[in-house]
This record gives C-alpha cells, sequence and structure tokens, in this order.
C-alpha cells in the first residue's frame, strides 16, 4: 500500500468515525498493520496534571501484550522525566 492509499485510509476513518476515539482506535490499528507491529499506544500529555499518561491503544491479542496494555493504561510519567 502507497502513501496516498495510507492516507486515504486515515481520511476515511476519520470521516466514518462516530468519536475521535473511535477514529483512534481504527488508525492505531491501521498503522501497527502497515508497520507490521503487534502492539501499538499512543502516550497523551494530561495538560491539567501535567503528566502523560497511555491513551488508547492497539494489539494484535496476544496476552502478553494484552496484559502490557493493561499495565501501561494504569501509568503516568511525570513532565521531564
Amino acid at each position: 500500500m502507497g502513501l496516498l492509499e495510507r492516507e486515504s485510509e486515515i481520511v476515511r476513518v476519520l470521516a466514518e468515525a462516530a468519536t475521535v476515539d473511535d477514529a483512534t482506535q481504527e488508525i492505531l490499528a491501521a498503522l501497527a498493520a502497515w508497520g507490521r507491529w503487534d502492539l501499538a499506544l499512543l502516550w497523551v500529555p494530561d495538560e491539567v496534571l501535567g503528566l502523560l499518561r497511555c491513551g488508547p491503544s492497539w494489539s494484535s491479542g496476544d496476552p502478553a501484550l494484552v496484559e502490557f496494555q493493561n499495565v501501561s493504561s494504569r501509568l503516568t510519567f511525570a513532565r521531564d522525566v
């Protein structure tokens, strides 16, 4: 799949998604497929608390990766760490 096809896929996902979170999940899955990754995590800044949190994520379903997702979802990192 070329760059234009990938861009079109992202635009389609954004246009069809009901929410930003829904779009993010699909985009992470697409990025993982294109990169042949088994896991994709999006780390999101929490501007109010000055922390970095694990946001939406995608995995291939491997139990070890699912556990990694679960642990990551509970982690936060302070600014400048």
